[in-house]
């Protein structure tokens, strides 16, 4: 009697307390400013992202950054994303020189902040963004 008493008092308590997959994945969905440097090269671009279920999808468009070969308002649409629980992951291709080329994100949410490392064909670096 005692046991199911304190199941009853614990069960809506946990149900409480315990975020379900949605609402953990929403914390990355809506606009990013993402900033980083990969093999010394800095770029930034504004992301927006959302989610279904797991998935992560979106856009991320790129922003000046005063390099000269940078190309402001070129948009890259994600071909993977996934958000599980504070990590989270996405993809997009862009073309270097004639060749396509996967740039890979994988970092940790944090409220308002997002952090982790970026790479592409074997070269990586940080990347930090802001929710906007």
């Amino acid at each position: 009697m005692r046991s199911m008493l304190m199941l009853g008092v614990m069960a809506p308590a946990l149900l409480l307390s315990a975020p379900t997959a949605a609402q953990a994945n929403a914390q990355a969905g809506g606009k990013w400013r993402v900033s980083g440097n990969i093999s010394g090269k800095a770029f930034v671009v504004d992301c927006a992202f959302n989610e279904r279920g797991p998935r992560l999808g979106g856009v991320c468009i790129d922003v000046a950054t005063g390099e000269s070969k940078a190309k402001p308002g070129k948009s890259h649409a994600l071909t993977a994303g996934e958000v599980r629980g504070q990590n989270v992951r996405w993809t997009y291709q862009t073309k270097v020189m004639f060749m396509s080329i996967d740039i890979v994100f994988a970092g940790k949410l944090d409220g308002m902040r997002m952090n982790g490392t970026v790479s592409a064909k074997g070269r990586e670096g940080t990347f930090s963004a802001i929710r906007s």
